[in-house]
């Protein structure tokens, strides 16, 4: 288990003013079993764009405020041998709707929340690593409909 914070600062364009950015954030993993692990962590803070691109890459919110957003993920994977992993998890960035004004035009162009499933396997007989995941990405936008990415990676390497 793990746990951090961040606090920052954005210079504003009026001398002397400056935006807070802030989060904390936790992680853990747990194994149940030699066979079996959860992973899990979670954030909540403000103004997270260039922390791993929290906010789904996005600082403000409408009239220059720190856009406020949580989310996290949690993944559960199966080990049936020393060879093979199986798994499967969810995720979510979330900003805080109430941050975009409805009647600001520029900010009805925000992205309200990303949702991600992924399902993966993984065959590693050493020293060869092989591997294969579909991963559905769903953004749901202020004024466009709800956007879809379905996405294949298809994995060859070693391990040493």
């Amino acid at each position: 288990m793990s746990a951090g914070g961040h606090y920052g600062w954005f210079a504003t364009v009026t001398a002397g003013q400056y935006l807070i950015s802030k989060a904390i954030a936790g992680h853990a993993r747990v194994n149940f079993t030699r066979k079996v692990e959860l992973r899990a962590e979670g954030f909540i803070g403000q103004g997270l764009r260039g922390l791993g691109g929290g906010g789904i890459y996005q600082n403000f919110g409408s009239n220059g405020i720190m856009l406020r957003s949580r989310g996290g993920w949690a993944q559960l994977n199966l080990l049936p041998n020393d060879e093979w992993e199986i798994g499967g998890g969810a995720g979510m960035d979330d900003p805080q709707d109430g941050d975009f004004d409805p009647n600001d035009y520029t900010a009805s162009f925000g992205r309200l929340r990303n949702v991600t499933y992924e399902g993966h396997i993984q065959w590693r007989p050493f020293p060869l690593v092989f591997g294969l995941e579909f991963r559905r990405l769903e953004t749901v936008w202020g004024v466009f409909p709800t956007l879809v990415n379905n996405h294949i990676n298809v994995a060859v390497g070693f391990q040493f």
